[in-house]
């Protein structure tokens, strides 16, 4: 296996833009939290995923899975990301757009980021009853 990327961010947002002229990344609206008022249910308003690797060289297959922290249970998974970077001195910045995401009852879900079956690293949040933000 290569060596084991270091995964500086993950960050959740409603949006995230890449700025035409410097090619920068526009992360719009970040957040930790959300909230329904009946269970189960989803969160379909739109987000994205933006992640930060580095200490890697070549095409990395990375995988993301949205889990449930309370049942053990990966609700859905995201695979064929690849990460790639020239040398190790490079970042590689990946945005991920999410699909609609189950939410079956209020708790505590995470994305946990995986290069093969190795884990890397994990965004934890919290889902509770009230109105959607």
């Amino acid at each position: 296996m290569p060596p084991r990327p270091v995964l500086q961010a993950i960050i959740l947002a409603d949006h995230i833009y890449e700025d035409i002229h410097s090619g920068k990344k526009v992360i719009a609206g970040t957040f930790c939290e959300m909230a329904a008022a009946a269970f189960p249910s989803k969160y379909n308003r739109g987000a994205f995923l933006f992640l930060s690797l580095t200490e890697f060289q070549g095409k990395l297959p990375i995988t993301i899975e949205y889990v449930d922290l309370e049942r053990k249970e990966t609700l859905l998974e995201f695979g064929d990301i690849i990460a790639f970077a020239n040398n190790p001195l490079e970042t590689c910045e990946l945005v991920v757009e999410l699909p609609e995401l189950p939410l079956p009852h209020p708790g505590t879900y995470a994305f946990e980021v995986f290069l093969y079956d190795v884990p890397l690293g994990a965004f934890r949040f919290l889902v509770s009853v009230g109105q959607e933000v």
